[in-house]
């Protein structure tokens, strides 16, 4: 049996990566704030930029759930990114284990806001 959380449902999985990021992650934490029942799940890519804490407060208040996966890039030793998922459906999450790390103190929460 396959557990496929995807199949059949009419779930959005939105990458936020690439140029103009910032302006993606603030129009999409709009919309999903403003469609809290909406089944999308945001996935932020190099989520430690400065660019994105507005978004990310504005998601806290709207009380989404946030998981922040940082660590080394590609196999370097000194270089740290991370990738942050976003959702007002925690359910979209499910089984999904997030590690504790460090970037999680920058936005004044533990790993699972």
């Amino acid at each position: 049996m396959v557990n496929d959380l995807w199949h059949g449902r009419n779930n959005l999985l939105i990458s936020i990566d690439g140029g103009d990021r910032c302006k993606h992650l603030s129009v999409w934490a709009e919309y999903i704030i403003n469609n809290p029942h909406s089944p999308i799940l945001l996935l932020i890519d190099n989520s430690e930029i400065n660019g994105f804490e507005d978004a990310f407060k504005r998601l806290l208040r709207a009380s989404a759930s946030i998981y922040h996966c940082y660590g080394n890039v590609y196999c370097q030793l000194t270089t740290k990114q991370c990738t942050s998922f976003a959702t007002l459906n925690p359910g979209l999450m499910y089984g999904i284990c997030a590690a504790p790390s460090s970037h999680d103190q920058r936005w004044g929460k533990m790993n699972m806001q």
